[in-house]
Formats: structure tokens, sequence, C-alpha cells
């Protein structure tokens, strides 16, 4: 009798602990799947030159692991076009030979510049290159981490 009291607390204290670390490993899991776990998308900083500009973060689609709820959160952020984000008055003047660096608090796995007027895109690229461009000049740039995608907006005037 007493052997089948031990043997049967031993498969209890078995199967809870199994429990017990699929539990854990499911939140590792999750917290691997979302990267970071920033609850909104990284700030981006532009360099050019000696001179740092910052963008307007635009629309946004994010998730999170909320460990409050031990659930995966999704936010949708809707926001205005690049041309209404931006104040082009207020642009930073820039030389069409300055290097740019795009400085994210996260970098992303990959990201695609676009360069607007009032009317929409007119190009898309890769990296930013101000000698192709004169005057005031709107960039968008979208960026992609294992969380979501987010889009920045900034300003310049290229001289």
């Amino acid at each position: 009798m007493a052997k089948k009291k031990l043997f049967l607390a031993i498969i209890l204290l078995s199967l809870c602990l199994a429990c017990s670390v699929n539990s854990d490993e499911e939140i590792i899991d999750k917290e691997k799947k979302i990267g970071k776990n920033f609850k909104e998308p990284p700030n981006l900083t532009i360099a050019i030159g000696e001179k740092t500009i910052g963008a307007a973060k635009g629309v946004y689609s994010w998730k999170y692991y909320d460990e409050a709820t031990g659930e995966i959160s999704h936010t949708e952020v809707d926001a205005a076009p690049p041309p209404q984000l931006v104040d082009v008055a207020q642009a930073t003047s820039v030389h069409g030979d300055s290097e740019v660096s795009l400085l994210f608090d996260d970098p992303p796995s990959d990201y695609t510049v676009r360069v607007w007027d009032s009317e929409g895109v007119i190009a898309s690229y890769d990296t930013i290159e101000l000698s192709a461009y004169e005057g005031d000049v709107i960039y968008e740039v979208e960026a992609n981490w294992v969380q979501g995608t987010a889009s920045y907006a900034f300003a310049i005037f290229i001289d």
C-alpha cells in the first residue's frame, strides 16, 4: 500500500513539474517570437553630418507580450501621410554631399526609404541619397522588426 502511494505521489509530482515547465517554455517562446518586447516601435533619429533630426512616428502595427495578462497585445495606429506629419517650413538645412545615418533605438531587420511630395510617393530607395534632390524634401522610412512595422517621416532642405 505504501508503495502505491509513493508511486502515485511521484506521478503527480512529475505531472505538476511537466505542466510548470511547459508554461514557462510557452512564455519564453512568446517572448522570443516578439523580439525585445517594446510596447511600441523604437524611436528614430537621423544624423546628417553634424546635425541630428527627430522623426515623426507615423502608422504602425505592433505586438508585444503583456506580462500582466500573459497575452500578446497587438496595436494598430493610423496617422496622417508624411507631408502632413512634418512641417516643411521648419526643415533643417543640410548639404547634398552630407552622410546620412538612421539611428533607431533598436535596429530594424530592414527598412525602405520613400521620398514624398504633396501628392504622394515619388521614389523608393534602400538608402538615403541627398545628392538626388534639392530644396524641401520629405522622407518616409518604413522599418520592420519581429514585433511589427512602423513608418517615420522627416523633412529637410537640401542645398
